[in-house]
């Protein structure tokens, strides 16, 4: 089933659990960062890298790539 994120507070609650071991979290986006619209749709296209340290002292750096798309709903 796909997330069901409605709402800020069960946001945070997700994030906050997804980050309870981390330390240190840096992420950054790389100069191709590209933002388009259309209409009530929006996106971005990125490759990213970071840099994670976790409360065991253990680091882990990483690099990725992502589009992430947005659509304003009007009520």
């Amino acid at each position: 089933a796909p997330m069901q994120d409605i709402g800020w507070q069960t946001q945070k609650d997700r994030l906050r659990r997804a980050f309870k071991d981390f330390e240190y979290f840096k992420m950054e986006p790389n100069s191709d960062l590209a933002v388009h619209h259309l209409g009530d749709l929006g996106w971005a296209t990125t490759t990213w890298k970071y840099e994670i340290r976790l409360k065991n002292g253990q680091r882990i750096h990483q690099e990725g790539r992502g589009t992430f798309v947005l659509q304003r709903e009007r009520r």
